[in-house]
Parts: C-alpha cells; structure tokens; sequence
C-alpha cells in the first residue's frame, strides 16, 4: 500500500511542477470566463435563456364553450403567462401537429368536447398534451397541470358543499413552482459552468500523457523492470491524474463562486461529484484515445475534438433545442450530460430528464472503461487486467 500511495503523490507532484500545463487548467478557464462574462454581459446569455422561454402554444379547443376550456382560456390570457406563453387557436388537432412538426409551436394543447362537463361530473376525460420534448414543451405541461390540479381541487370542494365552481378562478401562476425571476443565469453564470466543463475535457491529456510516458518513453521502460505489478503502478498513476483534476476542479468552483460571485447553485457536492465523474470520464477517453491510435495522433484528435464538443453542448453560445440530431448527440456526449445535469441542479428542474441522463452520463462512464480494457488487451498488456 505504501508503494501504491507513493506512486500517487509522485504523480500528483509531477503535475504540480508543470507549471504551464497548471497555468493551462487554471488561469485559461478563469480568464475566459472573465472576458465571455463581462464582454457579453450586456447582450447577456440570461436574455437568452428568456427568449427561449417564451414558448409557442397551440390550442385545439373543441369543448364547445365549456366551463373549465374558458377558465383555461382565461389562464393563459392573464398577464403572468403571457410573459412568457404566445397561445395560437387551431380548429383541428392534425393542424396542431404538423405545426409541431414544423417546429411552428412548442406544444399543443388538446380539448376534447364534453371536457367540462366529464369534469364537472366527476367522469373519465383527458386534456391531452402533446410536446416536442424540449424545455418550452415542458413548461407547457407543468403549467397545465398545475391548472388541472387547481380545477380538481375545486370541484372536490363544490361536492363537499363548501365551495361552488365560478368562471373566475384565482390566478394559480403564483403557486405554481415555475417562476421566471431568478432562474435565468447570466452570462457570468452561464460561462462558469460551460468553462469549467470545458477544461475537465482537457483532463483527457492527462489520460494520454498517463499512457504515454508509461508505454513509449525510456522512463517507462525503466520502469517496467521494477519489481512493481503494472497494474498498480498503472493505477497509481491514474489516481494521481484523477486527484490533481479533483482539485483543480474544487478551485475553479470556489474561485467562480467567490471571486466571481457565479451562480452556481446550493448543492455544491453534487455539483463537485458531477465534475469529478466527468474528469473521470475524460481521463479515460484520453487513455483509449491513446491505446487504440498513438499519443501524438490523440493529442490532435484530441484538440480539435474537444472545442467542437464544447461548442455542440453550447458552451460558447446557447444553442436552440429544437434540434433533434442536436439533441441526440447531446445525449451520448459525457460533457453536454454533464452540463445539463449542473445546470438542472442549479436552477430547479429536478424531474426525469435529470435522472435519465446522470444514468446516460454512467453508461458513458462504462463504455468508455470497456473500451480501454479491450484496448489493453488489443496492446498485448493483458497482465494489467488480471
């Protein structure tokens, strides 16, 4: 064990004495954050992040001047929802989706007649709710159950005999846990997060350099001799690259927070545990990269490839989400996951998207590790596998 803990501490102090790669990981995402914060502060990213909220509605309303349908109505008319809901009145519901189709609304919202009077007594009758899958679409559905819910409410009151149902219902927006103040980040905000992913990407030079000096260089050879198993050495090495990635991690977060005063949210576990399950998924990508071609042909795979994924999760600029192959490639690229999941985090929207893609972040995490034993064993180093 004592070997195993001072193979770590050489490693984690050969990183420390370089000191242009630490200049690279600290002072580069601190500056850049800095001037993409201040530089656009006045266009403003949360200005953005407002516009996108503003979400396209389509509303099929074949109730036939039911009760609850004008209630709803009524709804989105008030001043709160139409801060941010643009409601556009289609006569048929095959109209409404090729609408969504053409991305021409978010959602639609669908009434079928006999709505009202299947509520009003207590009968079987959905309003459907057809979105696009993005986060206008899911506004849409909150806020619709949200009303729905408040509609219940009544009319369980009325059989109860202490309530009546009236067409002027109180305005719900209020209660409703969405709230548009203060849950847009800023572009110091935005850029602090989208930095900081960004740099833990260029962890997968340290996985390269871990390969590299152990497979291609004298030192390595050397070292091989040593009455050492490979594959403790070869982890002591990788636990040594994961710590220094851990604390640079833990200053960025602390330097944004502070000196920054970035948003960046009540949970900082959470949010360091993310962080460091990324710099754990880059580390590895770097040491696939590096068995299955050669150090030098990873380290420019490597650079061009991490600001053009950098660029797809948006982290220069917000990029829409109505994209469905954008989207898709969000969805299976470890640093897009790991930015959506910091960012649910920090403003509020704990729901399934969340969890479906920290799980989608772990199967990365899973392929990623397979993909690197194969590679070990493609190489003829099997013995670090027993």
């Amino acid at each position: 064990m004592s070997i195993f803990i001072s193979i770590v501490l050489t490693s984690i102090k050969r990183n420390i004495r370089d000191r242009k790669n630490v200049i690279f990981l600290l002072l580069f995402p601190i500056l850049l954050t800095f001037i993409l914060g201040n530089a656009l502060s006045s266009v403003d990213v949360g200005n953005e992040a407002a516009a996108s909220l503003h979400t396209k509605l389509a509303l099929v309303n074949q109730d036939d001047n039911g009760m609850v349908s004008k209630q709803y109505e009524q709804f989105l008319k008030s001043k709160e929802i139409k801060d941010i809901v643009t409601t556009r009145p289609i006569s048929t519901i095959n109209n409404a989706r090729i609408q969504l189709k053409q991305e021409n609304v978010d959602a639609i919202v669908y009434i079928p007649k006999g709505f009202s009077y299947a509520i009003e007594n207590g009968k079987s009758k959905q309003m459907q709710v057809i979105v696009s899958g993005n986060t206008e679409g899911d506004i849409i559905k909150d806020l619709t159950e949200s009303f729905l819910s408040r509609v219940k409410s009544h009319v369980v009151l009325a059989e109860m005999g202490k309530h009546v149902i009236d067409t002027q219902m109180p305005p719900i927006i209020y209660d409703h846990p969405l709230k548009v103040s203060g849950k847009i980040p800023k572009a110091i905000d935005y850029y602090a997060v989208t930095m900081l992913i960004m740099i833990i990407m260029y962890s997968a030079n340290l996985g390269k350099g871990l390969v590299a000096n152990f497979h291609y260089s004298s030192l390595g050879s050397r070292i091989r001799t040593l009455p050492i198993h490979p594959m403790k050495f070869f982890l002591g090495q990788a636990v040594g690259e994961l710590l220094t990635v851990a604390a640079q991690i833990v200053i960025l977060i602390f330097f944004f927070k502070f000196a920054f005063h970035a948003n960046l949210g009540d949970h900082m576990t959470h949010l360091i545990l993310t962080c460091f399950l990324l710099g754990l998924i880059t580390i590895l990508i770097g040491i696939a990269f590096s068995l299955w071609f050669n150090p030098h042909a990873a380290d420019r795979i490597l650079n061009i490839q991490i600001p053009i994924l950098t660029f797809l999760a948006g982290g220069y600029v917000k990029l829409p989400d109505s994209n469905t192959s954008l989207n898709f490639l969000q969805n299976i690229m470890p640093n897009a996951l790991a930015q959506s999941i910091i960012f649910q985090d920090i403003y509020g929207r704990h729901n399934a998207q969340g969890i479906h893609e920290l799980i989608n972040l772990f199967i990365c995490l899973v392929v990623i590790f397979i993909i690197v034993i194969v590679g070990l064993r493609r190489k003829k180093y099997g013995s670090f596998c027993k």
